[in-house]
């Protein structure tokens, strides 16, 4: 075990829960992925919604280029944010956007002569008289519990900064539409403090494995999630393939949830698995006896729509065209709007929006999701 000098808000629902999780990895991995880089970009593209009531719509194509997101989930998630922001704006007046803070600045977090080091930082935060308030936005599905995140964004500043007495701290899920609340004494974060000495801080070096091991930086080398996974996928491998459909639907809902999170850790650990060996085979082909895997390059055509456009149009009916031609309707919108200059890119968007809905040229389709949600 090494001693941990610095802890990140964001870190604590899963330190909470098992201490372990904080340690350090030996083989640090990078697991980015689509939701974590919406999420990030419709964060920066919220952060316009305390001063103009509305997201920053004119660089949505802008900053999910630079984080590498999809622009027309982005939309809907920053569409549902401004949905849910009238219901937030009277009580962060004057807010400051990604307000940062760390107990470095004055509170003194020690354990065993170590001092320990609490960052974050906050979307949104307003101080009126004595008492601060704290938003954060949510852009996932409201499947996890948050509060010694919410905890530690009030505790921070009420333990460092003596003329705050009271703080609130309010998640904003996006998706749900729902705002969850939270709020902390200067002497309830005192005692917050100690507790996180006790409950986080003072590991005795036990794991504490369980569903939350899937959100965990060291799942690849942690005893105790291996050890989940195991027995997840002899769980699993026990299911009957001709009768699995079957088998599911006699189980109680208690079991059905439990066999959803077996099958969950299965599915991730056979990602990593396919990704872990696709990597090996960028330096080689793999073989035994009469397998063998290799990567194989193929070669896909594109077409050049704009130079191929005059040759379609000889050969082809505008009805034939269009069932050839698929147009983003997120980078029609992102075209119309730089062509408008800046700052009527918004307007211009809306006005397309509102013609195209008029006309009745928009198909919505319902998309059918499963997901795990806190009750």
């Amino acid at each position: 075990m090494r001693p941990i000098t610095s802890i990140r808000a964001s870190a604590l629902p899963l330190a909470w829960i098992c201490p372990g999780s904080l340690q350090p990895c030996e083989v640090p991995i990078n697991r980015r992925n689509e939701p974590a880089a919406n999420g990030s970009a419709a964060h920066r593209v919220c952060e316009a919604l305390p001063k103009t009531g509305s997201c920053n719509w004119d660089r949505l194509h802008e900053i999910c280029v630079d984080f590498g997101a999809d622009e027309s989930e982005v939309r809907v998630l920053c569409a549902l944010a401004q949905k849910l922001w009238p219901q937030l704006a009277e009580f962060f007046p004057f807010g400051v956007s990604e307000a940062s803070f760390s107990t470095d600045m004055g509170y003194k977090l020690h354990l065993d002569n170590v001092t320990r080091t609490l960052t974050g930082t906050a979307d949104l935060v307003s101080a009126q008289g004595c008492v601060l308030r704290i938003l954060d936005w949510k852009f996932g599905w409201r499947d996890a519990d948050y509060g010694q995140q919410m905890r530690a964004y009030m505790a921070v500043p009420l333990l460092v900064y003596p003329d705050l007495e009271r703080a609130t701290a309010t998640i904003a899920w996006a998706r749900d539409q729902q705002i969850e609340h939270y709020s902390m004494t200067r002497d309830g974060a005192h005692t917050w403090a100690e507790q996180l000495r006790s409950n986080v801080l003072s590991w005795d070096g036990t794991y504490h494995p369980g569903d939350h091991c899937i959100r965990c930086n060291r799942q690849h080398e942690c005893p105790a999630a291996n050890a989940i996974a195991r027995y997840s996928i002899a769980a699993i491998n026990e299911l009957d393939a001709d009768d699995a459909c079957l088998s599911i639907a006699s189980l109680t809902d208690e079991q059905a949830i439990d066999l959803y999170g077996k099958a969950r850790t299965v599915a991730h650990v056979a990602s990593l698995a396919l990704d872990a060996i696709r990597s090996r085979a960028m330096n080689g082909p793999i073989e035994s006896g009469p397998s063998r895997l290799e990567i194989v390059t193929e070669e896909r055509r594109e077409l050049n729509v704009l130079g191929a456009w005059p040759v379609l149009q000889e050969r082809l009916t505008t009805t034939e065209l269009a069932q050839c031609v698929k147009i983003s309707l997120s980078e029609a919108e992102s075209v119309i709007a730089k062509k408008a200059g800046r700052g009527n890119g918004a307007k211009a968007k809306e006005a397309f929006r509102e013609e195209l809905d008029s006309r009745e040229l928009i198909t919505r389709k319902p998309v059918h999701k499963l997901v795990q949600r806190r009750r």
